[in-house]
Formats: structure tokens, sequence, C-alpha cells
């Protein structure tokens, strides 16, 4: 019985983290304040990390203290009008981790890098305003993301793929901005996109192509 209580215990048992953090950033207002740019570089020392771990004997999930990690990272987002209608936004981003230290009975994951951390992702947006009749007007949206690999476990002994996904929506709004009704899609091209997955074998995706049609009223 003490063995079982304990053993539970080392599973359920974990403290506190700790992070240095530096960050060096710029913003700035472009184009007589139509456009914004923001940008910032970062390093990061976690100890004491928190990540989440599977039991090597029963694949049950569990939080644990993993020994330390470094992270640098730089990251950038521009988003401008470029017509009173029309605006875009890209943002996009670069990221290094590497696992330093970890705790005996997961030495495989020293060296390697951290769970669910791709080293890029590149985002775009683009809307669009167009008035209609009596004081209506019609909203257009489009987005699309690109992220790359990413590894689900410590030791990295599986990759996920890079996946690429689209959204769009169309907006119509009334005047006075209290009835709101939108045709939106999203995952446009119907991927299969893997989001996250347990080992051995349980898969987690993002939902498929969806089509909705949404109609709403704020009221005072």
């Amino acid at each position: 019985v003490d063995q079982a209580i304990e053993s539970f215990r080392s599973v359920i048992d974990f403290h506190g983290d700790e992070v240095d953090s530096f960050e060096l950033g710029l913003k700035a207002t472009l184009w007589e304040g139509r456009a914004a740019l923001t940008a910032s570089a970062y390093s990061l020392d976690w100890q004491d990390m928190i990540i989440y771990e599977l039991h090597p004997l029963n694949a049950d999930a569990y939080n644990d203290n993993s020994g330390s990690a470094d992270i640098q990272g730089f990251e950038v987002e521009f988003s401008a009008f470029v017509t009173d209608r029309f605006s875009i936004r890209v943002a996009g981003d670069v990221n290094d981790t590497e696992v330093t230290e970890a705790p005996s009975d997961t030495s495989d994951a020293a060296g390697k890098e951290l769970i669910y951390s791709p080293n890029n992702s590149f985002s775009i947006a683009l809307d669009y305003a167009m008035p209609i009749r009596n004081g209506w007007k019609l909203d257009f949206h489009l987005d699309r993301a690109w992220v790359s690999s990413q590894f689900p476990d410590s030791a990295n002994s599986v990759e996920m793929p890079s996946y690429e996904k689209s959204n769009a929506r169309i907006t119509a709004r009334s005047s006075d901005q209290k009835w709101r009704i939108a045709l939106f899609a999203n995952n446009l091209e119907n991927d299969e996109i893997l989001r996250g997955m347990r080992i051995p074998g349980t898969f987690y995706w993002h939902s498929p192509r969806q089509v909705g049609l949404e109609i709403g009223y704020q009221m005072d």
C-alpha cells in the first residue's frame, strides 16, 4: 500500500516553476497613423518547468517538473489601412527551444525541443468594408495561417507535420450596429490538420471544413 501511495504521489506532486525573461521590443506608428508595427526579441531561462508527461508504464497523463529549458525568439506584427475600406495584418515569429536539463527518468529529453513549440509561424488577414443600402454595410474577412512542424513528446520521437489553414467570413451589419448577419467558413480547404496527439495512438484533429450562418442582435 505504501509503495502504491508513493507511486501515486510521485505522479501528482509537482512544484512551481521559475522564469528569467528578457525582451527587447519596438512599437511604431507609421503612415500618419494608418499603420502600426510591433516587434520583439526575447530570451527565457525556464527553471523547474512544468510540462505534460505520459507515464512510461500505463500512459497516464500528468504534470511534472522537468528540468530547465532555454527559449529564444523573434516576433513581428504589421497592420495597415491601405485604404479607408481595406486593411491588412501580417504577423510572424521564429522560435528556438532547447531542454537544457531533464530529470533522470526522462533524461532523453535533454537537448531536445520543447513540446508543441513550432520553430516558426506566419499569418495574414485581409478585411474590406463595403457600404450597402439603408446604412447597412458588408465586412469581408479572409485569413490564412502557416505553422511549422512540432513535437508532441519530450523525447521528440514523433514529429507532427506543418499545416496551413484558411478561414473566411462575410458579415452584414445594420447602421446602429445592433443587427449582425454573418456567413462563415472555417478550414476552407477541408484539410486534415493534426493539432495534438498522445503516444501511443491517440490523435486530436482540427475541425474539418465548417460552414455556417450566424444571426445576432445586441440589446441595449
